[in-house]
């Protein structure tokens, strides 16, 4: 309505009347600002109250909650040559799904220098480079640590083939308001496999060389970081992923890193760096995050039964018979490795 006053011709939507005087219409605008002002400022309000509601906080009684957080959301693709369409695909599905969730303020593309990013995603979302020196798995601490701007609260990566539902969103978003530094997942079925599956390999002397420290280093096994990191910004974080990238390279020069897949793995980098600073940095794992607030304010509507969902055809086929979509069979993320339940998720 108050657009419709702003037209020169005429008040009425069919645009039938006749003009009124040039002081009427003013008169006219002007009543109808002043009786619709404090409804939409009070709808406002309420619109962005709902918003806060529907994600959160769930705060475990004494603990202070975080307010304002301020969330930059990443995704990491170092090769020759153009971007994958399913890494694509992913980053366009958080460009819209963010739009239901003001805590992500931006969603960032991190590029190798010689691959090249379509200029229609170039519009939409944020590409930065990588240093040449970087790859794609030691890439992601640089975008944790340099994301985002003064502002940012917190840095999430995720990797390129993990799509991430809704409700994954909505209970890392209500996760990121605990006082903790970072979350991630244990990787329970390749727990150490950066180091040929021998979690009591330790390139710290600190931690080899002490019989007590290296039995909790065994049971310490390591974090998924090939899936979703999340990390508040602070000065021991900032200086714990500082520490992760010298390691990495240590550890890939001296051999220490053995992965079965051939990968140059950067999970034992991770694992060690945090493991040295535990008793300074906090950490929740995404099996651990407690959903029971978050179901009461959905009405007991979310049914996420799994945090993290491996997507493979033939686990997809055993576990989600009912649903060719893992999404839709209650996972938060759908680990899916470019295979039919990714596409399935996208066609959701």
């Amino acid at each position: 309505w108050l657009e419709h006053c702003k037209r020169p011709n005429n008040l009425s939507v069919d645009q039938t009347d006749p003009t009124p005087p040039a002081m009427m219409r003013l008169s006219c605008c002007s009543l109808t600002a002043m009786l619709l002002l404090p409804f939409a400022q009070a709808a406002t309000q309420v619109t962005m109250l709902q918003q806060r509601a529907r994600v959160g906080p769930a705060v475990a009684p004494g603990q202070q909650e975080t307010s304002d957080i301020r969330v930059s959301w990443n995704f990491v693709a170092v090769w020759d040559g153009p971007l994958d369409d399913y890494t694509a695909l992913n980053v366009l599905h958080i460009v819209d799904l963010a739009k239901d969730f003001p805590e992500v303020l931006d969603v960032t593309l991190w590029v190798g220098v010689n691959t090249s990013v379509p200029e229609s995603l170039t519009r939409l979302v944020k590409v930065q480079t990588l240093p040449s020196h970087l790859n794609g798995y030691i890439g992601k601490v640089h975008a944790l640590r340099h994301s985002g701007d003064e502002q940012t609260t917190h840095a999430v990566f995720v990797d390129g083939d993990s799509w991430t539902c809704r409700t994954g969103m909505e209970s890392l978003v209500l996760a990121l308001r605990q006082p903790v530094d970072v979350i991630w997942s244990e990787a329970k079925n390749k727990s150490c496999l950066g180091t040929n599956n021998n979690c009591s390999s330790a390139f710290s002397v600190s931690i080899a060389d002490n019989e007590t420290r290296l039995a909790e280093y065994a049971a310490f096994p390591e974090r998924n970081t090939g899936n979703v990191v999340a990390v508040r910004r602070s000065p021991a974080t900032d200086e714990w992923l500082d520490s992760i990238e010298p390691l990495y390279w240590q550890q890939l020069k001296s051999g220490f890193v053995q992965s079965s897949s051939g990968a140059p793995a950067e999970q034992p980098a991770f694992r060690e760096s945090f493991f040295l600073r535990r008793e300074r940095l906090t950490e929740l794992l995404f099996e651990n995050i407690d959903l029971s607030e978050q179901l009461e304010m959905n009405d007991g509507k979310l049914d996420m039964k799994n945090r993290i969902c491996r997507g493979s055809l033939e686990v997809a086929r055993i576990l989600y018979a009912t649903s060719s979509c893992p999404c839709s069979a209650g996972c938060g993320s759908v680990h899916a490795h470019y295979r039919e339940p990714f596409l399935s998720c996208a066609h959701e």
